[in-house]
């Protein structure tokens, strides 16, 4: 699949590809059918605004059904992305490099998106649309709040894996 991952085109591959004992199934809005799972609600208030609660709900149903699915395995990867990127923003900063600075937001972007972080990857969009005469000033700034977000998606993925567990 390309990205940006399509979440019914994901499903459908999956669904194809895995045994229907481990793949639940969904109603048209996304949520799951499958009784017995824990359902997060929108509107419960120990949701993060940091990440998307309907992302949480179809990573926790996808793969394994633990009550957990692939959210442990997307965190883990995602959060072994930060130092990297943020290292590559900073770098690119510093080498006024207007190329590198989009790739690495770019990149972060995607993953942060897939994660359900959409504060995270609006801050990443914002970084590949500035023009290169910000390259220090404003850049530096929105790097600072991507910092920020990205604590607060830590926190907030420490309390949907805990709530899966």
């Amino acid at each position: 699949l390309a990205k940006p991952v399509d979440m019914s085109a994901l499903k459908h591959t999956l669904a194809r590809w895995m045994p229907d004992d481990v793949f639940p199934q969904f109603d048209t809005t996304g949520r799951r059918l499958d009784p017995g799972w824990p359902v997060i609600e929108p509107d419960q208030p120990s949701l993060e605004p940091s990440l998307d609660p309907a992302r949480l709900e179809l990573l926790r149903g996808l793969g394994p059904m633990d009550g957990t699915g692939v959210l442990a395995d997307a965190a883990r990867a995602f959060r072994s992305e930060i130092p990297t990127s943020l290292a590559a923003l900073d770098l690119a900063i510093t080498q006024r490099d207007d190329g590198a600075l989009k790739s690495a937001a770019h990149k972060l972007k995607g993953g942060a998106a897939n994660i359900g972080a959409a504060g995270a990857a609006a801050l990443c969009a914002q970084l590949e649309k500035l023009p290169p005469a910000d390259l220090e000033g404003r850049n530096r700034e929105l790097i600072a709040r991507l910092e920020t977000e990205l604590a607060k998606v830590d926190a907030a993925l420490d309390r949907a894996l805990k709530a899966s567990s």
